[in-house]
């Protein structure tokens, strides 16, 4: 984003990782940059990040001009199980530098793992400088506004918020054995896909193969 910023942005989480601040890069996959991750968790390890994190690209905002560059979910189970081996190889080298992947769908990418569903609405939420409330960041659905209502009364009495977090059963994922663990995957994808967080996350492949295939 304008020349000589990378170079920039490393010198300043050199920075501040010598000051001992929490420092993390956060890294956004799909079809043009995927296999580069394993070279930016070099980068990571190098400067001496405590996380890398990856999440997916959701087609939203400037993502909508780049739709078809989204992981189909067999390249999306790929990359997935590429990122669990370099987790679990951070791990067992004691590496500082952690990958988290406590995140929707991945533990379907390794087995046995504990399922995790998305947490928009049920544990986070995102307060923009003007007051709105959102469930997640990327999903910008307006539910309050704290300049107007008490944070805790938009927490608590949020019709959106309750149906977040009991969420419909869809007619895909109720045949799967995982749906109350999973509860249908990344809801700000389903939502900026679809245009409903409550029908099957798209890039799920027990659900699906290809996005070419969904109404979309």
């Amino acid at each position: 984003r304008g020349k000589g910023t990378f170079k920039k942005i490393v010198r300043a989480a050199e920075i501040l990782v010598k000051s001992k601040v929490p420092v993390g890069i956060s890294f956004t996959a799909f079809k043009l940059n995927y296999k580069e991750f394993p070279e930016v968790v070099e980068l990571g390890k190098k400067i001496g990040v405590d996380i890398v994190w990856t999440d997916r690209l959701v087609p939203w905002g400037r993502g909508k001009k780049i739709k078809s560059l989204m992981l189909d979910p067999l390249q999306l189970k790929k990359y997935y199980q590429s990122v669990v081996l370099l987790s679990r190889n951070l791990e067992r080298t004691k590496s500082k530098t952690r990958i988290p992947i406590n995140r929707p769908l991945f533990f379907l990418a390794e087995r046995n793992s504990e399922p995790h569903f998305c947490l928009a609405g049920k544990t986070l939420i995102n307060i923009m400088p003007n007051g709105d409330v959102f469930p997640c960041r990327r999903m910008p659905i307006k539910v309050g506004n704290v300049t107007e209502k008490n944070l805790i009364e938009i927490w608590n009495n949020s019709s959106f918020f309750k149906k977040l977090r009991n969420p419909p059963t869809n007619k895909i994922c109720s045949k799967c054995k995982y749906f109350e663990q999973c509860q249908g995957g990344e809801r700000c994808i389903s939502w900026a896909y679809f245009g409903n967080p409550f029908l099957p996350d798209p890039q799920c492949w027990k659900a699906f193969k290809q996005l070419s295939s969904l109404k979309s």
